[in-house]
């Protein structure tokens, strides 16, 4: 017999884990897509995206804020 306690359950569910991946996933994506558009156009000279890559920077920002907002819904309460 091992005198290992056992682990607390935390007291947190997570409601709709696949929904929470997928938005996970789309938004990991769609930074992947972003950051590379602006690499692309701070190292090329032959096309300027500033005018749609920094209010679509700011949403993504925003966005992120908002996710990770939700997130802290799951962290356990002592």
């Amino acid at each position: 017999m091992s005198n290992t306690p056992t682990p607390a359950v935390p007291n947190v569910v997570i409601r709709n884990p696949k929904l929470r991946e997928r938005i996970y996933d789309i938004f990991g994506v769609a930074g992947l897509v972003l950051f590379a558009a602006i690499a692309a156009d701070a190292a090329s000279s032959d096309f300027d995206l500033a005018a749609i890559l920094q209010p679509a920077t700011a949403v993504y920002a925003v966005v992120g804020a908002g996710i990770g907002y939700t997130a802290r819904q799951n962290i356990p309460t002592l």
